[in-house]
C-alpha cells in the first residue's frame, strides 16, 4: 500500500474515532445521571426522538469544538480540549447561521 493511502486510512480512523468516541462517551454518561453540562450533554437530555441526520450533526459539530485526539492515542496527537479560539468562533459562526437558515434545528434545542 502506498504511503498516502496508509495516510488517508490513518487519518480517517482518527477523524472517525474524533467524532464517536466523546460522542458515546457522553451518551452513556446522560443515561447513567453523570454527565458533566456540555454541549453534547445538554442537547441529549433535553431530546428523546433525535433523527440519525440530528444526531449526525451534534457529533460533527461537538468534535469541531474540541479538534484534538482522545488521550491514550497510539498515534502522538493532542489530547482531547486543545481547539483553537479560531475553531470555536467558526463553529459559533456556523451555528448562528443554521439558526437563522433552518428554522426546523430550533425544535431540538432546550428551552
Amino acid at each position: 500500500m502506498s504511503g498516502f493511502k496508509a495516510k488517508a486510512r490513518e487519518y480517517r480512523e482518527c477523524f472517525q474515532d474524533m467524532i464517536e468516541k466523546p460522542f458515546e462517551c457522553t451518551k452513556a454518561e446522560v443515561a447513567a445521571g453523570t454527565a458533566q453540562p456540555s454541549f453534547t450533554s445538554t442537547i441529549l437530555e433535553g431530546s428523546n426522538n433525535l433523527t440519525d441526520e440530528e444526531i449526525g450533526l451534534i457529533k460533527h459539530t461537538a468534535s469541531s469544538l474540541y479538534a484534538g485526539k482522545p488521550p491514550n492515542s497510539t498515534r502522538g496527537r493532542a489530547h482531547w480540549g486543545t481547539g483553537a479560539a479560531d475553531t470555536t468562533v467558526s463553529v459559533l459562526y456556523g451555528f448562528f447561521l443554521a439558526m437563522v437558515f433552518m428554522t426546523s434545528t430550533h425544535a431540538i434545542l432546550p428551552h
